[in-house]
């Protein structure tokens, strides 16, 4: 909602406009690469945009047409791809490969991590790497982040590990899973919960709502699955199964079904990642093939249509007054998930006001964030305005939000006046000082100005009127005139 500073009451209507939601719930084969790819890992943005990589090759998704990237010399394994930031596309490998032009051309960036297994951010905001043997790096496979909250699973090993400022320290989880830890971990970004899957000989799959540092068992699949687990936010959970499953939770690991029907696939063994992505992680890519090639992509869409969910609430928030004259009215959007970012397209309000240069450009607001309308403030004693806010989220999902106000003049609280003494000097003209200073911010104006006692020899000065609209302290100057030698006193 918008709240005004506290000389100024407001009332307010909002609405949202959302409708029901659809489920494409179908598996699309988008694609058969050489044979010999080997597909290991993927990064999509959507459905029609994404790059994945395999055995010395990295290919782009772009609109159902396939390209192989562009590199200086070929890669080694790509074991993962990592969007580290908005324009940087991060591939583990021999080297550490970076592109920043969505996985069409790459360069090595020479950040000595060979064969790392995972990359991730670290607190001093450079990239660090993780891989299952610990060599030259810490000990992990894959890397999963809430917040300031880390964790990395550990293939093979008693425990995963946890970060609580975000990979700065590590420590061992201090509880040890039943059996030993699985190559995955992912977490929800809005709970703050993380999952992983232990390595058998059975499979379980645990959760931790304490960033890692203990774990309980939620979910056994016995053996039939692998420990490769994908999504994670809004409690989307995705396991690859054997046998020709793939399990999906929609509840935090309560419960799963089998999502891939009666179709068979090839291969389900080794360490080949699923990538799950868009709104709360509906939409899955996956590998298949024969042997050990797996050379197709399979895509997994349930994805929400755009428009069609309202993730955005309102929120109270105080705005500060810049001056006596100006006030920011904060229209304030806050997201249901964190990890649905808000991308505002325009804000706009009736009658116009400015927006805040500060975010004038309308970009990419957090989860929650503000618009800042800029009024200025005039009379009447109230004024209807209207906010506007459209955007989407960055996965699509439009929103459309409209704010009713109505802008009161505030109820100051009485002025206080002070007329120093004054000293006339004789056959002169002077001015005497009213000071008039108000304890809130002065929106009022001077309706009337009388004089006593020697009312024939003062006069108000000139440029000044009757409908004088005064600061928090101001000065009312009345001109004296005399003929004859006095003192003047009030």
């Amino acid at each position: 909602m918008l709240l005004l500073a506290r000389r100024w009451s407001l009332g307010l209507v909002a609405a949202f406009f959302a409708v029901g939601v659809l489920h494409a719930q179908s598996w699309k084969k988008i694609g058969t690469l050489p044979v010999g790819s080997d597909l290991r890992c993927a990064y999509f943005w959507d459905v029609n945009h994404g790059v994945v990589g395999g055995a010395q090759c990295i290919y782009t998704y772009v609109n159902g047409t396939w390209t192989e990237a562009s590199y200086p010399e070929s890669p080694d394994t790509i074991k993962t791809l990592r969007l580290l930031d908005t324009g940087h596309l991060y591939a583990a490998s021999g080297d550490v490969w970076v592109s920043t032009d969505h996985g069409a051309t790459w360069q090595r960036t020479g950040l000595n991590l060979t064969d790392a297994d995972d990359l991730y951010l670290g607190a001093d905001g450079a990239v660090h790497g993780m891989n299952i043997n610990g060599e030259n790096m810490m000990i992990g496979t894959t890397f999963a982040r809430a917040g300031a909250n880390c964790v990395a699973a550990r293939d093979d090993l008693p425990n995963p590990a946890y970060s609580p400022n975000n990979g700065a320290i590590w420590f061992s989880s201090q509880v040890n899973l039943e059996d030993d830890d699985g190559y995955s971990v992912v977490a929800d970004s809005c709970s703050g919960i993380f999952y992983t899957l232990t390595d058998g000989p059975k499979i379980e799959l645990y959760e931790s709502a304490t960033a890692g540092a203990t774990w309980n068992m939620i979910y056994d699949f016995d053996q039939n699955t692998g420990d490769i687990l994908a999504g994670g936010d809004a409690g989307v959970l995705y396991v690859r199964g054997l046998n020709h499953f793939v399990y999906r939770s929609l509840n935090g690991g309560k419960s799963f079904q089998n999502i891939w029907g009666t179709q068979a696939f090839g291969n389900t063994s080794g360490d080949r990642r699923m990538f799950a992505f868009g709104e709360t992680n509906r939409s899955l890519v996956l590998f298949d093939g024969s042997a050990f090639d797996n050379n197709v992509v399979w895509l997994w869409d349930d994805s929400l249509v755009p428009s069609e969910v309202s993730v955005f609430t309102e929120s109270h928030v105080a705005a500060p007054i810049s001056d006596c004259d100006t006030v920011l009215i904060p229209v304030v959007l806050s997201s249901t998930c964190c990890a649905l970012p808000i991308v505002l397209d325009s804000a706009s309000s009736t009658p116009p006001l400015p927006i805040d240069s500060a975010i004038s450009d309308l970009g990419k607001l957090g989860c929650p964030d503000t618009v800042w309308f800029i009024a200025i403030l005039t009379w009447p004693e109230q004024e209807n305005y209207t906010f506007h806010v459209f955007g989407h989220t960055q996965s699509g999902v439009l929103f459309d939000t409209s704010l009713a106000s109505i802008v009161q003049a505030p109820q100051s609280a009485a002025p206080q006046f002070q007329f120093p003494n004054a000293t006339i000097d004789l056959c002169t003209s002077d001015s005497l000082p009213l000071i008039i200073t108000d304890p809130g911010c002065g929106l009022w104006k001077i309706v009337s100005v009388s004089f006593g006692g020697l009312g024939s020899i003062l006069s108000l000065q000139s440029g000044f009127d009757s409908t004088l609209m005064m600061g928090q302290t101001d000065t009312l100057w009345f001109r004296v005139t005399l003929s004859t030698s006095g003192l003047i006193s009030g």
